[in-house]
């Protein structure tokens, strides 16, 4: 758990550190897209709905410049301030992958504030077998800077990652088959590789349907806290029916299949997700945040749940 002292710090960094990655980088429209090589508008908002979950929120606004612009990301909390979910509402008029590459982004942004002793990395679920892609941790050190200097040194580090990431899926999208190939065997050769302490690893997007359910057994035993990564599109009303997905219950050792596109069905889903995700919070020092791609980029599937508060710290 985070001192108070520890927590406003963190939160000083987010609050600058957001806004200029979902805004400048990814969402103005005179801003070049670094993934389809053009601009690009959206009146997107990144929200969950505090009448269900009873999160406080803090809501982070674009600049002053922009009043006509709406808001992009909202973090909400729990009782103890701890971050607890973060959902990232994209435009209709935008490519699937690109929302799923703007989500990676905004989640390795808040990721790399709170997970402090330990890497954060980018990983392709199809590239597993080679985790090789760059990724650099933002210091705490910024906050010297005036903001007008942290501003641009942080959007030039921001352009670099999404080169890297532009770079991968480039690849990802030359090849015959998008079938992912990770196993946890390759899961515990990269923890060997890397730093025993609190890592965070982001896993792209190429995930099947039929996929989710042994990627999240892969994931469980090689020891990895799990955020479950959805993106919904406010332009839609309807709550897609999301098919069938397979997800291990470690209770009894079975595979439970998730269905259904009513509200009710709905929350059920997040409830069983939700439990599942919960059996990481003691075991585990490494987590993983689960993009994946079970159904249209319209509404739900399951929350971002995020479990950093949760990871042991040295």
């Amino acid at each position: 758990m985070l001192t108070e002292k520890e927590f406003e710090e963190k939160l000083l960094i987010l609050e600058m550190k957001l806004p200029i990655l979902a805004a400048d980088m990814l969402f103005r429209g005179r801003h070049p897209s670094p993934f389809v090589g053009s601009g690009y508008q959206t009146s997107g908002i990144a929200e969950y709905d505090p009448a269900i979950h009873a999160f406080s929120d803090i809501d982070f606004e674009l600049s002053a410049q922009e009043p006509d612009k709406r808001k992009l990301v909202r973090l909400y909390y729990d009782e103890e301030i701890r971050p607890a979910y973060v959902v990232i509402n994209m435009a209709k008029t935008m490519y699937f992958g690109d929302k799923l590459d703007s989500a990676l982004l905004a989640a390795w942004s808040l990721a790399s504030i709170f997970v402090h002793d330990g890497p954060v990395r980018f990983i392709d679920w199809a590239d597993l077998p080679d985790p090789s892609v760059g990724q650099r941790d933002l210091q705490p050190e910024h906050l010297r800077l005036t903001i007008k200097e942290w501003r641009k040194e942080y959007e030039e580090r921001v352009k670099e990652l999404a080169k890297e990431i532009f770079a991968v899926r480039k690849n990802i999208l030359q090849r015959n088959s998008r079938a992912p190939r990770a196993f946890a065997e390759d899961l515990r050769n990269l923890l060997e590789r890397e730093t025993t302490k609190a890592n965070l690893v982001l896993i792209s997007d190429f995930i099947a349907p039929e996929e989710y359910g042994r990627v999240f057994r892969d994931l469980r035993v090689a020891e990895f806290a799990i955020f479950a990564i959805a993106i919904r599109d406010p332009a839609e009303e309807k709550i897609p029916d999301i098919g069938e997905l397979a997800v291990f219950d470690a209770e009894n050792g079975k595979t439970f299949l998730l269905s259904g596109g009513s509200y009710k069905q709905k929350k059920v889903i997040e409830k069983r997700i939700t439990a599942q995700l919960e059996e990481f919070e003691v075991q585990c020092r490494n987590s993983a945040i689960l993009f994946t791609k079970i159904t249209s980029p319209d509404n739900v599937l399951v929350p971002i749940h995020f479990l950093l508060q949760k990871i042991k710290r040295t």
